[in-house]
């Protein structure tokens, strides 16, 4: 495995989710799942923040440096493990641009991540031709 490849499948399983209630996106630090019971607030899986940084949208900043969340409120996204052509990582639910100006959004299909250009057009994701311009919750 080279360089890039490994550097691709270790950036696979990075999350991020989105909490409708605070309007903020924040990198998954830790997923938890409770087979047989709940947490202590109810909720069947909780997400932990991976670092102490303050979220901001444009709205509000809000400090989730040592919160946990109840999954019940989130969209969570998987990042496919590209990078856009500005290095910016890609992730699921992402909003897009290539060079020729087409928009997309990152979807999973098939088995594998994709860009949706409408309901029943796909493409292939090209890192040296896609940009990041939003994502699905937060708009462009």
């Amino acid at each position: 495995m080279n360089s890039k490849e490994k550097e691709i499948m270790e950036n696979r399983f990075r999350y991020r989710a989105y909490d409708e209630k605070l309007g903020i996106m924040f990198d998954v630090g830790d997923i938890t799942y409770y087979k047989d019971d709940n947490d202590r607030y109810g909720h069947p899986i909780r997400l932990s923040v991976s670092d102490n940084i303050r979220y901001r949208n444009t709205k509000k900043e809000v400090d989730v440096s040592i919160c946990t969340f109840g999954i019940h409120a989130k969209k969570m996204m998987q990042c496919t493990g590209l990078f856009d052509k500005n290095g910016k990582l890609i992730y699921e639910s992402d909003i897009c641009k290539t060079t020729n100006g087409s928009v997309f959004e990152v979807i999973w299909h098939a088995g594998g991540f994709v860009g949706r250009l409408n309901d029943s057009n796909h493409i292939q994701i090209k890192e040296e031709y896609s940009v990041v311009i939003g994502n699905i919750f937060e708009g462009i």
